[in-house]
This record gives structure tokens, sequence and C-alpha cells, in this order.
């Protein structure tokens, strides 16, 4: 028998630059950022989607994605707000 080596034609990813999907945290939250047209979106409502939403748009920021993000402390409160340029 002939030992024969395969080869996959199929992209590898890691996991940074791996396709977008509609299903994952980062997508979820891409599209939120996206459907808001510019606008703020308040860090709650983000973060129900994903506990580490930092880490979600971290990533978003490595793919080259413009977001802007702004704080206000209101009473001893911050607040936080984020936006796709």
């Amino acid at each position: 028998m002939q030992n024969e080596i395969t080869t996959s034609t199929r992209p590898t990813f890691n996991k940074i630059s791996a396709p977008e999907s509609a299903n994952t945290q980062r997508g979820r939250i891409l599209r939120l950022l996206i459907d808001a047209r510019g606008g703020w979106v308040p860090s709650p409502e983000i973060a129900a989607m994903a506990q580490q939403y930092n880490s979600r748009l971290l990533e978003l920021r490595r793919l080259n994605f413009r977001i802007e993000n702004r704080t206000e402390e209101v009473d001893g409160v911050r607040r936080s707000w984020f936006r796709l340029i």
C-alpha cells in the first residue's frame, strides 16, 4: 500500500481573522453597530450580547473596524457608548 499525502485546499483562519458569522458574539455586536448607522450604542446593549464585550470590540478593531467610544460620569456612575465610524 502506498502512502499518500493529502492536502486541504480549505483556507485556515486564526481566531481573529475568521470570517464573520451573525451567530457569533462578535458578529452580533457588529450588526448592532452597523444597524445604529453611526449612532451611539450604550454599553448595556452591547453587554447583553457578550459578557466580555470589550474583547469582542478589540477583535473588531483588529479587523480594521473603526469603533469609537465615549464615557460620561453622572452622579458617580460611569456610562459608556460605542459607535462604528
